[in-house]
């Protein structure tokens, strides 16, 4: 008599299969929330924002533990509503659901803290060589910039054309557009002998500027208000078309024209130059005579 295989039996088949399932798959796939590596501690931010590498959660380790995958694990990043690209590494498993990314890395692929972003895993071919643009050619006058920025990929897994780099050095943020790679656009950098190089960058297009002659402006030549909230005209303008000038403030003769109510500052008068008198002169007069003189 043939018994009936139990409920235990069957679900052991079933997880066997789904094991079975997961050794011969080697794609992972998977949507997370992304931050900035700001959000995490201080020692976790300063080591982690100099390289091209992510934090993931623990789980997507535990899962991929138990797929065919091959290592070292990389990974590209896709943000689905700018159809951007850019592949990395994994610097550390944290306990967390979400990843944490640099934010020059964020700001490639157009994502925004906490919007979500599709993480495959990938396998890319070892790189040969890649060349850089520097966004400014500041980055080419230091000292040895190509062992700089070698130093620099040594906390990279990988590279992708059209990324931008943001390196540190001395202080002083640099950016480099990765514009090739090869054998492939995307390629792994781990223990590698790559060949650097860089691409001059391309000059700025100045602007046509016309020659244009400064006007002479007289000093203080702002606008003034009076404490009615009336505008005090201008000298060019008291003088007028015509030029007739308005007439000089002579201080001690009352101003018959004043309007009650009124209050005027005369800032711009000048002082009358008057005529120096005649100094006195001793004995300087004409003598004259009692005696009439005889015709």
């Amino acid at each position: 008599m043939q018994t009936l295989p139990s409920i235990e039996d069957k679900e052991n088949k079933q997880h066997l299969s789904f094991v079975k399932f997961k050794m011969l798959t080697s794609q992972y796939k998977n949507q997370f929330h992304c931050y900035p590596f700001r959000n995490l501690s201080e020692e976790k931010r300063s080591r982690a924002e100099q390289g091209g590498k992510i934090i993931m959660p623990l789980s997507v380790l535990n899962i991929l533990s138990e797929m065919n995958v091959e290592f070292p694990l990389l990974f590209k990043l896709t943000n689905k509503k700018t159809n951007k690209i850019t592949h990395t590494g994994v610097l550390e498993f944290y306990e967390d659901r979400n990843i944490y990314l640099p934010t020059w890395m964020m700001r490639n692929i157009g994502v925004r803290s906490g919007e979500k972003v599709l993480v495959e895993n990938v396998t890319l071919p070892v790189g040969s060589y890649s060349k850089f643009r520097a966004i400014t050619s500041a980055f080419l006058d230091i000292t040895n910039p190509k062992v700089v920025l070698e130093k620099y990929l040594r906390q990279f897994s990988c590279l992708t054309i059209g990324d931008v780099l943001c390196i540190n050095y001395n202080n002083k943020f640099y950016d480099l557009e990765i514009v090739e790679t090869q054998p492939l656009s995307a390629v792994n950098i781990i223990e590698c002998d790559l060949s650097v190089d860089f691409e001059v960058p391309e000059p700025q297009e100045e602007a046509k500027q016309t020659e244009v002659k400064p006007e002479e402006k007289p000093a203080f030549a702002g606008k003034g208000f009076r404490l009615n909230g009336k505008e005090v005209k201008r000298k060019a303008e008291d003088e007028g078309e015509a030029g007739v000038k308005k007439k000089t403030y002579v201080r001690g003769v009352p101003d018959y024209e004043y309007v009650a109510g009124t209050l005027e500052f005369l800032r711009d008068s000048r002082p009358v130059r008057r005529e120096e008198p005649v100094k006195f002169k001793a004995f300087q007069g004409e003598g004259s005579s009692m005696l009439q003189k005889k015709n």
